[in-house]
């Protein structure tokens, strides 16, 4: 009777080990059914997130009682509506250009802006997703991108430059960022 008993003991601790050491490959290896892999593969993406630019709407006379005189619309049909600060630098050997440039187009329906990034032959413009102008304060507030790609200004507005401070991603401010007027 004692040796079955052992037998018996020698089977459970065994098949115990065998257990154990399946769960612990699986952990290591992350083991799945077959229906579990095939569902995950046939799931489509997420469809991309669609950018709304932000428009400022300024009160009826806003424009023309400012005292910033760039943005009344007398003045903006010499730049065509359009105002941008920033800072470009070119590479005199190959002609490339690199920089970084604001632009507020102003229209009968309000202001929009966008940001252009210039490195090399190639650069990309991304729509401002927050936009706040004060004309009388002279402020302005902008924001382009999202999550870690999102940048954001805050600081004052003038004819000639804006300033203030200037986060180029989350968590990395540079206080006291002036951008001079270009066009």
């Amino acid at each position: 009777m004692f040796s079955s008993v052992a037998g018996i003991a020698r089977t459970a601790r065994a098949h115990f080990a065998i257990g154990h050491a399946t769960l612990i490959v699986c952990l290591s290896f992350g083991c799945r059914n077959e229906t579990t892999q095939r569902s995950n593969q046939a799931r489509t993406p997420p469809p991309a997130k669609v950018v709304v630019p932000a428009v400022y709407r300024p009160a009826a006379g806003d424009l023309k009682a400012t005292d910033l005189l760039c943005m009344r619309p007398d003045s903006l049909s010499a730049s065509q509506g359009v105002l941008e600060f920033g800072e470009t630098a070119s590479d005199q050997s190959t002609g490339d250009v690199a920089g970084l440039v604001f632009r507020l187009s102003v229209t009968d329906s309000g202001v929009t802006g966008e940001a252009m990034e210039a490195t090399g032959e190639s650069g990309s413009t991304q729509p401002f997703t927050e936009l706040v102008l004060d004309l009388r304060k002279q402020t302005i507030l902008f924001a382009y991108g999202n999550g870690d790609n999102r940048s954001q200004f805050t600081g004052r507005i003038s004819c000639d430059r804006i300033w203030g401070r200037w986060e180029p991603y989350p968590k990395q401010v540079r206080e006291r960022m002036t951008f001079k007027r270009m066009k």
